[in-house]
């Protein structure tokens, strides 16, 4: 990413509009991190080498969880975007 792409992602998110959105997505996101890792733990505590069965759960619960934090800041990221572009047209 150049430069100016990256100023300018940086301004919008540190002017945000939906700081909430922002902090709901980490937190959401931290949850499926923890639900994965506390899965992955108990099915090694209780099961043991057959706990290896559940790792593809945990995997999945981590890959949803990065992507859905992702998906949602892009989200906010193009809703600032846009009311910033509207204010702009209305000056």
């Amino acid at each position: 990413m150049n430069e100016q792409k990256e100023l300018y992602l940086h301004r919008i998110r540190s002017q945000s509009a939906y700081p909430w959105i922002r902090r709901l997505a980490l937190v959401v996101a931290l949850a499926f991190f923890s639900s994965a890792i506390f899965i992955l733990v108990l099915a090694f505590a209780f099961f043991g080498k057959f706990g290896l069965l559940v790792t593809p759960v945990s995997i999945i619960l981590f890959i949803a969880g990065a992507v859905l934090r992702e998906a949602s800041i892009m989200l906010a990221d193009i809703a600032d975007s846009v009311t910033d572009l509207n204010c702009r047209y209305e000056q």
